[in-house]
């Protein structure tokens, strides 16, 4: 028996809708309902002792293979002293199961516990956040500033500054279309082409990803903000008009979502990637754990959904009430024809054209070949992500001219788009720059790339240390599915991530030599720009160079972008 993780949940989670605090425990599964019981007994005990009954006083549980997720809920002014009687639960847990016993007695316990509820508590907080609701407006709080409403209707104060009720100004509070994008892959780039067709429809979009923050044309912040941090500044910024909030798994699972309603939400794809962690132990959990964001969804607003997933269509089939628009590659898609005959709505690729259909009516919106991104249709994980973007934009009453508009506007670039898709040209070579980086992205991008005119094909590739063993196998499997001729493997000392230098380029080289990969294809680079320059050398006139970057991606552009500069052809030494 472990703790493994002791959480406050902010928002909407995998397990509950509301506030609390979670531990992730190890426990074996003999003895896990007995444990689960005895928890269950000490942390109703302790939320009495404090005074949390009622709806701040019930528990949940998540099981899974090894072990088990524990949550209690707790008001939003009591979470961090909600963690530590979760932590107070846990240790008279294992004390009854032979561990060792706290240092303090139960009265000392109670105490410390109702100190820490009351040096906690906000009444303002609480009242605030009760009027807001009544008022049907979005509340937002952290540790730093409270908000209600959202974008150019949010009004914001510091938390150890708030106002009384009666001096807010609730006249001129107001909420604005808020929109959620999770899935495995595509989320960054389907939340950027979202944003470039509310721009054409001549509105401020702000929107947060794993590259930062931007409001309108301008980037307020760089890093990964797709989570509720990122969701909060969006939304807490005046000048924002639409709120387009890329929601990764990791910030579902540490804290829940960002916000508690949403106008729309889009669940891409979903496939193996990061699991193991938070008790996400196999895809269907991370099916679950993606379709977090359907407790965000307004009454009557649409989900929009991959129908050519079948996990998806599975979950969705037996899980979601909510209004469907499905999309897909495919227009004679079973799911959307069963769909439509019942009619739904749906975005398709129908020939060379996206298409929207509404039961048996059919209208094209604009030819796949004008969507840059696209690369005249060759990319077809972004002629999925277009139409995801276009579901999304009809399900917040954008225009046709606009949706049409803002997809052939949008260029995958690394201004507009960094590290998805960027392209290269230096001389007779060709070279991109993605992100991909799990089994399911590389089988995309080496089928794109199998339709990309080339003499020679490299790719350069590596895996963060967080990744199972199974995960890196895999992710190699998809590599070489597109036969390279040439196999740059790259040290990411960055994200090894506890693990031995050097050890994931084994893993990986293995694998290669299992599937019959000749050992003169293979070779190592000790980072991504000794793997960039190893390529370079290697490159002959028609080449195309797939640059497969996670750690070092702008240096890696800014070097190419030196190059193309400078006229760099294949052959030629490289500039120093």
């Amino acid at each position: 028996m472990e703790l493994l993780d002791s959480r406050r949940l902010t928002g909407p989670n995998l397990i509950c809708d509301g506030p609390g605090a979670v531990i992730d425990v190890a426990v074996n599964s003999d003895r896990r309902e007995a444990v689960i019981a005895a928890w269950t007994e000490h942390a109703h005990e302790l939320q009495r002792t404090v005074g949390w009954t009622g709806e701040d006083g019930g528990v949940q549980v998540r099981r899974y293979a090894g072990g088990a997720s524990l949550v209690l809920s707790a008001p939003i002014d009591g979470l961090y002293a909600a963690c530590e009687l979760n932590e107070c639960a846990w240790q008279r847990t294992l004390a009854m199961f032979g561990g060792p016993a706290g240092d303090s007695t139960a009265e000392e316990d109670a105490t410390r516990l109702q100190a820490l509820v009351v040096e906690e508590q906000q009444p303002s907080m609480i009242a605030l956040a009760s009027k807001a609701k009544s008022a049907g407006l979005l509340f937002l709080s952290d540790d730093e500033e409270l908000s209600v409403g959202s974008g150019s209707g949010s009004m914001t104060w510091p938390i150890d500054s708030l106002p009384e009720i009666d001096a807010v100004p609730w006249a001129e509070g107001a909420d604005i279309p808020i929109i959620l994008i999770t899935g495995t892959n595509g989320k960054s780039t389907t939340v950027r082409m979202l944003a470039s067709i509310v721009r054409a429809a001549g509105l401020a979009p702000g929107f947060s990803s794993t590259d930062g923050l931007w409001i309108g044309d301008e980037r307020i912040d760089a890093g990964d903000y797709s989570g509720p941090e990122g969701a909060r500044t969006v939304l807490r910024n005046r000048s924002t008009d639409i709120a387009i909030l890329e929601t990764a798994r990791g910030g579902m699972l540490r804290r829940g979502l960002g916000v508690k309603r949403a106008a729309a939400v889009a669940v891409l794809n979903v496939a193996e990637d990061h699991l193991g962690e938070y008790g996400v132990q196999n895809v269907n959990d991370l099916v679950e754990t993606k379709f977090i964001v359907r407790r965000a969804v307004e009454p009557d607003r649409p989900m929009v959904l991959n129908a050519d997933d079948p996990l998806i269509v599975k979950f969705a089939q037996q899980r979601i009430d909510s209004p469907i628009t499905w999309f897909s590659l495919n227009p004679e898609n079973p799911v959307v024809l069963e769909h439509l005959s019942a009619g739904g709505n749906a975005c398709v690729a129908a020939g060379e054209r996206i298409t929207l259909r509404c039961g048996d009516q059919s209208s094209d919106l604009v030819d796949i070949d004008s969507i840059p991104s696209t690369m005249n249709g060759r990319a077809r994980f972004n002629v999925a992500n277009a139409l995801a973007a276009v579901g999304l934009a009809m399900a917040i009453d954008m225009s046709r001219t606009s949706i049409a508009a803002g997809l052939r506007e949008f260029v995958s670039d690394p201004e507009s788009n960094p590290g998805r898709g960027n392209i290269f040209e230096l001389g007779a070579v060709t070279a991109m720059v993605d992100f991909v980086h799990n089994a399911h992205g590389m089988n995309a991008f080496m089928a794109m790339a199998k339709s990309m005119p080339a003499s020679r094909r490299l790719i350069t590739i590596g895996m963060a240390g967080d990744r199972t063993d199974h995960e890196i196998r895999e992710f190699v499997r998809s590599t070489w599915s597109g036969n390279p001729d040439r196999i740059v493997l790259k040290e990411m000392g960055a994200y090894l991530r506890g693990r031995a230098p050097g050890s994931i380029l084994d893993i990986m080289a293995d694998e290669l030599a299992k599937l019959g990969a000749p050992g003169e294809r293979i070779v190592r680079a000790g980072s991504e720009m000794e793997a960039l320059r190893l390529a370079l050398q290697w490159s002959e006139p028609g080449d195309l160079l797939l640059l497969s970057i996670q750690a070092e991606r702008a240096a890696v552009i800014e070097r190419l972008r030196e190059l193309q500069a400078e006229g760099w052809q294949a052959g030629e030494p490289l500039p120093v």
